[in-house]
């Protein structure tokens, strides 16, 4: 049995968006048993109003007098927060033994005065509405055509709140209300096969997208004490070869552009799919490349993507400079408004017209098996898995083929795209032993050399760290950026680390001071705690730091009182 001292027990107040630019809520942040938690307190400040080495919302006569109301009301709950904390170790002091669920005796402590409202007052189909409206103006900003299936999602749940009478219910927005909605909706799919387990899935994932994103952090439903909620995906079972996705064969593109039989317009839009199979970009970014959207450099345009926000990169060959050129003189098809099912319909005309006749053979999400001719099932996205396929087959490392695809990181590639034929996969291998030219210690020093960059690279996240210093320098919020997922975890995983001292075996390359830097911003922004701390262990192991891994339990102390000098070690 280990020691525990309740009185010991630290806590501090955190902004929700420390670096925004308006009123954001303020955490009650508290450690309990190694596990940070992180409770609302149902006011706001704005972060340029908030002393962090205070701990409270500055009152002053440099500020408005309505903002100064408001900051003593923060102050007067944060105190009052405080109080309650106090009790709440009182209580536990008095315990023989110590509560199962210490964060719910915590909570009845915090909320004790937050009465709820009676089930019977809210208006489910209102709020659910207002929260939608909400998100998208204010929190997610998506294309038209994404906005336009939310509400279709939307207006299924609004259906069947109707259907179950539950429109004056709060439980509708509980755990048990997202689960109720799950079982539904598979009792739907079972029965009468109206949809399928990825629709099932997108349909209770914006439900819990709104309740934790508006209604439990936004002011006005604080009255309502709504509690996060964690839908768990339907598991796709499929394997990648049985979903519709494919790539085209390289005389299936050639017959695609042999065709003689088009329309004008078909024309147009056959040279778009093939720019895209060219590229490997998604139909949006390519429309950024017609538009001119993007920077050119040494023969190579990069550009921002709309679905990821990461960057692509796309070497201008012969062949898509030659597509640039005719994408020109396009006069019928609409780039500006641009409709994705024109084109999708365009591209199986075009298809059918070159009798492309494969027989693709695919399961639907409920399992169901079906068969179809190439061109009754293309979309534009098979230009995508065409392009990544072909580069695999060349030889293109992963890591190259996401940089020219936008890829976050080369799951994608290997798990989706990676189409390989077994004649593709006899053709590699023989490839790879059939290599003379280059043998003997250059060959075994070139890869060790490999190796031993790309295990440092991953157990320390360079590439993403990188491609972020390169997105703070031109002025992009990195913060918001997808890539910072991908580093927290590669910066907690510790799988590869025996690997990473074996091969670099006390030569491991020092970390970039802006690099190590970075790590600290970022890790600091969001509290990534135990991130920051497995990054030093792993420094540490691999001798590149000269001081002792800061305990992850002093980690948020640190960062709230903005201590950088500890940094002195690198």
């Amino acid at each position: 049995m280990s020691q525990e001292f309740l009185a010991e027990r630290k806590f501090h107040f955190n902004l929700r968006k420390p670096k925004g630019k308006k009123p954001t809520p303020i955490y009650f942040v508290v450690t309990i048993g190694r596990k940070q938690y992180k409770l609302a307190t149902s006011v706001k400040v704005y972060p340029e109003q908030w002393d962090n080495a205070l701990q409270v919302a500055i009152e002053s006569n440099t500020i408005s007098r309505l903002d100064n109301k408001n900051n003593r009301l923060a102050n007067e709950r944060l105190e009052q927060v405080k109080t309650y904390y106090s009790e709440f170790i009182d209580y536990l002091c008095s315990q023989e033994d110590t509560p199962t669920d210490l964060i719910g005796v915590l909570k009845s402590f915090i909320y004790k005065d937050m009465a709820k409202k009676n089930p019977i007052d809210i208006n489910v189909v209102r709020t659910i509405q207002e929260a939608f409206n909400y998100y998208y103006t204010n929190i997610s900003q998506v294309k038209d055509s994404t906005l336009n299936q939310c509400e279709k999602n939307l207006k299924r749940f609004i259906q069947y709140v109707g259907e179950k009478h539950l429109t004056n219910s709060v439980e509708v927005f509980s755990q048990v209300g997202l689960n109720e909605y799950k079982a539904y909706l598979i009792d739907l799919m079972n029965k009468k096969g109206e949809i399928g387990k990825k629709h099932i899935n997108a349909l209770c994932q914006l439900i819990e997208r709104l309740i934790n994103n508006v209604l439990v952090v936004n002011n006005e439903y604080q009255k309502y004490s709504f509690a996060p909620v964690k839908y768990v995906k339907i598991e796709d079972k499929r394997q990648q070869d049985e979903i519709r996705r494919f790539p085209l064969f390289t005389d299936e593109i050639q017959a695609i552009k042999d065709c003689k039989t088009l329309t004008e317009k078909e024309q147009e839009y056959r040279t778009i799919f093939l720019l895209q199979c060219a590229s490997g970009q998604r139909v949006s970014d390519i429309l950024q490349v017609l538009r001119g959207n993007y920077e050119e450099k040494d023969g190579v345009i990069t550009l921002q993507t709309i679905k990821k926000g990461t960057y692509s990169q796309i070497y201008l060959t012969d062949e898509i400079k030659g597509y640039l050129q005719e994408i020109e003189q396009i006069k019928l098809v609409n780039i500006d408004n641009f409709n994705d099912q024109d084109y999708n319909n365009a591209i199986r005309n075009v298809c059918q017209k070159a009798r492309l006749n494969r027989a693709i053979k695919w399961k639907d999400s409920r399992g169901k098996d079906h068969t179809n001719q190439l061109w009754e099932v293309v979309v534009s996205h098979c230009a995508r898995h065409t392009f990544a396929t072909n580069k695999v087959k060349e030889g293109v490392p992963c890591d190259t083929i996401c940089l020219m695809t936008g890829h976050a990181d080369d799951r994608m590639i290997k798990e989706v795209y990676a189409n390989l034929t077994k004649e593709d996969k006899r053709e590699k291998v023989k490839t790879y032993f059939d290599k003379s030219e280059r043998t003997g210690e250059q060959e075994k020093q070139d890869n060790t050399d490999t190796k031993q960059a790309d295990v440092f690279n991953e157990i320390f996240a360079i590439p993403e760290l990188y491609l972020l210093k390169d997105m703070q320098a031109s002025g992009v919020n990195i913060y918001d950026q997808p890539e910072i997922k991908v580093i927290y975890s590669k910066l907690s995983d510790v799988k590869l680390l025996p690997k990473a001292i074996e091969q670099l075996k006390g030569n491991c390359p020092d970390i970039d001071n802006e690099i190590a830097q970075l790590i600290w911003e970022i890790c600091r922004a969001n509290y990534e705690t135990k991130a920051y701390n497995i990054f030093q262990y792993k420094c540490k192991k691999l001798g590149i730091f000269n001081g002792n891994p800061i305990p992850e339990d002093e980690l948020g102390y640190i960062w709230d009182n903005e201590n950088k000098d500890l940094q002195e070690n690198w």
